[in-house]
């Protein structure tokens, strides 16, 4: 029997190069790298508007007032060792995300007590974070490079444009960018460890899924349902080993963190969720924000619907054959963004839940979610797209016509916003003296919060012995770091958390010189303290009409700065 030569190969007639896929040989690599630098000229364009954006709000006026808090415990911590609300206090689970904090308290260290700086840099840092990987996330795992590019740019539009304020969360020094980040890294050492499993990758997912918690709770949505997931749709036994090892180490790291919570800070759950959810402010309270968690909604879906739409579109192209290779980690993101959604819609109480706070988390779910119905489409269409055109050559440069078109709408966009309501932005940031300035207390004066806090800044003059009491707590903490200061919403306060407000425990356990009164909204705390004997009998009540301000104010008669207190209010 005659051997073959080893380097003889059996050539098909259908296999040889054709004239047109010869020309798109030559063609084709000229072409993807003028598509290449086109998109990382767009993206970068998409970048510096929005750092454009960030600047024109790079100042203290940016900064939330509940943003203060996470200054005032990284103070506190610098100072005591120890996560207290109050200088000198005991240990306060007042904040939802208190991993945030690994932010927090570098910044406090370095900048001291200026919170206005510290609060925009906390939230920059999450931002720029976010920025550079979110779109290494797709890039690195994407189906389909072109796809992937292109939902990239739809994203980094959405973010640069003056419809989607996306620029207030990278400056508003609160823990929105962080968790998105953290999440968004979740993804990544996911599809990481889906590529080449190693004994560090299981670990590290574990020990991040667990510390979820500490970032924000409701992330847990997402730690334990893909995990879960992935073990329901596990394909080999190997992956099944893996997955149950990553939920066994989350769960222990879970568990850990619950019980130590309960140790140091006498609080399984940080206090916010028992006031935004638990409902203990009445029916009033819930009936004033009935309205805000749907908007919100609304507005949120509205400035992303296109990561709706195509993950809607992937589904309905996907309906017959998508059970046959299911993906255990996106039907785990997709089923903890559908129900982290549905929480924050119909439970959770949104306080201070401005430009879609809450939605927020689940924004990297939604874009690697579109981006891969995205390229499971272009899979299904790509057959159409051959029976349309057979001639190659046409076909591809149809899609780089394309491709090219979508870019030069991006940098025509960047153009056009990088002459129009930029400058706008920022020259109105001058004009207003809001550009670089930092200082909590001239902030207070010249915006609207003296309407909230009645002549806060004469008060925060006060010794630091001076006790203040308030619902709305941000400015006072920002301006009086060394005072004693009673959340009266129980957001940072254990015994009001958990057992609901009582005036008879504020007066029997504190006895504050300072009441800033609740908020009209808080009607039923309200009436509490108002009608309370011991308030009756020694404390002086200057109603809201009687000062001209949001909420009333209340001094002690019998404190020692009561005659300085009385003449700060009284002084026209």
């Amino acid at each position: 029997m005659i051997k073959e030569p080893e380097n003889y190969k059996l050539t098909r007639l259908d296999t040889l190069p054709t004239e047109n896929q010869a020309a798109s040989s030559r063609v084709a690599p000229r072409v993807e790298k003028w598509l290449n630098g086109g998109f990382w000229l767009a993206f970068g364009c998409c970048c510096l508007i929005i750092a454009l954006k960030v600047l024109s709000r790079f100042g203290v006026a940016s900064v939330w007032d509940d943003s203060f808090m996470f200054g005032r415990y990284a103070g506190n911590f610098l100072n005591s060792g120890k996560l207290a609300w109050n200088p000198g206090g005991p240990a306060t689970y007042g904040l939802t995300s208190n991993l945030f904090l690994v932010i927090v308290i570098p910044l406090r260290f370095l900048l001291g007590d200026r919170p206005g700086l510290m609060g925009v840099l906390s939230s920059l840092v999450g931002g720029a974070a976010l920025l550079v990987l979110l779109p290494y996330l797709l890039l690195s795992f994407g189906r389909h490079q072109v796809v992937t590019k292109a939902v990239i740019l739809l994203v980094f539009i959405a973010f640069a444009s003056e419809l989607n304020h996306f620029e207030v969360h990278i400056s508003s020094g609160m823990d929105t960018t962080f968790a998105l980040t953290y999440l968004t890294g979740y993804i990544f050492i996911w599809k990481s460890h889906q590529k080449t499993n190693s004994r560090a990758k299981i670990a590290l997912l574990g020990v991040m899924g667990g510390l979820a918690f500490e970032v924000r709770p409701d992330l847990m949505l997402y730690t334990l349902l893909i995990p879960l997931a992935v073990l329901i749709f596990a394909a080999t036994t190997t992956i099944r080993r893996t997955t149950l090892a990553i939920l066994g180490i989350t769960l222990a790291v879970l568990s850990g963190v619950l019980v130590l919570n309960t140790v140091y800070f006498h609080s399984t759950l940080p206090l916010p969720f028992y006031a935004k959810s638990l409902r203990i402010y009445g029916d009033s309270f819930q009936t004033a924000y009935s309205d805000t968690a749907r908007s919100e909604l609304f507005d949120f879906l509205g400035a992303y619907w296109f990561l709706f739409a195509l993950i809607a579109v992937g589904i309905v192209f996907n309906l017959k054959t998508r059970w046959q290779k299911v993906s255990g980690l996106e039907v785990g993101l997709g089923l903890a963004t559908t129900l982290f959604l549905l929480y924050y819609l119909m439970w959770a109480i949104p306080i201070m839940g401005f430009v879609q706070r809450f939605y927020y988390p689940t924004l990297p779910a939604l874009v690697w979610l579109a981006a891969r119905s995205a390229g499971s489409s272009v899979d299904k269409i790509a057959p159409l797209l051959k029976r349309w055109s057979r001639n190659i050559t046409r076909r591809q440069q149809l899609t780089s016509a394309a491709v090219g078109l979508g870019e030069v709408v991006v940098i025509l966009f960047c153009g056009v916003a990088a002459f129009t309501y930029v400058p706008t932005n920022l020259n109105a940031a001058i004009e207003a003296h809001t550009l670089g300035h930092f200082k909590v207390a001239e902030n207070y004066k010249t915006l609207w919060y003296p309407d909230i806090w009645y002549r806060l800044d004469q008060f925060s003059a006060l010794p630091d012995d001076l006790v203040m009491a308030a619902t709305e707590v941000g400015y006072p903490v920002a301006m009086n770091p060394h005072k004693t200061l009673i959340d009266l919403a129980g957001l940072n306060e254990t015994a009001f958390a958990h057992q609901q407000f009582s005036s008879d425990l504020l007066f029997s356990k504190y006895q504050p010189d300072l009441i800033y009164m609740p908020h009209p909204d808080y009607k039923v705390m309200l009436a509490d303290l108002t009608h309370n004997q011991y308030f009756q009998q020694h404390y002086e009540y200057f109603a809201p009409g009687q000062i001209k301000a949001t909420i009333g104010v209340a001094i002690r008669r019998d404190s020692k700065y009561y005659q300085q207190m009385k003449t700060i209010i009284e002084t026209p």
